[in-house]
């Protein structure tokens, strides 16, 4: 399966969705309520602030889809803040 079509097009909903945000909210930091570290184990890189989370980048990707997508090879200190969100 050839996943770069969906990549794309995910790309152009998401600037699509951008181009309506009020220019006051360009300069605040996040837009969520709770951070957290993103590290993938797979690819030894990882961003953000707070409790981590941590596994096969593919896991982490899925899991910020939403919490129906949380994997259960994750893990770590925000596993349960990541659950929890929307």
């Amino acid at each position: 399966m050839d996943i770069w079509p969906v990549v794309h097009a995910e790309r152009k909903a998401l600037a699509s969705d951008l181009r309506s945000l009020p220019d006051d909210l360009w300069s605040t930091r996040s837009l969520c309520s709770s951070r957290l570290t993103l590290r993938a184990a797979d690819t030894q890189s990882s961003t953000g602030t707070g409790p981590e989370v941590s596994g096969p980048i593919l896991s982490l990707l899925m899991a910020m889809t939403g919490p129906a997508a949380t994997n259960s090879d994750l893990t770590g200190d925000g596993l349960q803040t990541l659950a929890a969100r929307p």
